[in-house]
């Protein structure tokens, strides 16, 4: 159910966060890696910030309008093998 949330009020240009393997932070942006694919949020101004490594974050935390939500990611880090790499 959160996912769909996620989906619902903080949409990605292409994909689910259901289908999400890895988040990372460039540039002040969110890049959410689906397969071999990269997105990014439909919104950009909805990222605030985040806690930890730009590589793993450990947390996220968007905005919409008032209110702001903060994404806990309890994941292992990944390899540099499975990070992700702008285009």
């Amino acid at each position: 159910m959160l996912k769909i949330f996620l989906d619902e009020t903080f949409a990605l240009q292409d994909g689910s966060h259901a289908d999400v393997t890895v988040y990372q932070i460039d540039n002040g942006q969110l890049l959410a890696k689906i397969d071999d694919k990269i997105t990014t949020l439909k919104n950009a101004e909805q990222l605030v910030g985040f806690n930890g490594d730009k590589e793993n974050p450990t947390e996220i935390i968007f905005k919409k309008t008032m209110d702001c939500m903060r994404l806990l990611l309890l994941t292992k880090p990944v390899s540099s093998d499975k990070a992700i790499k702008r285009a």
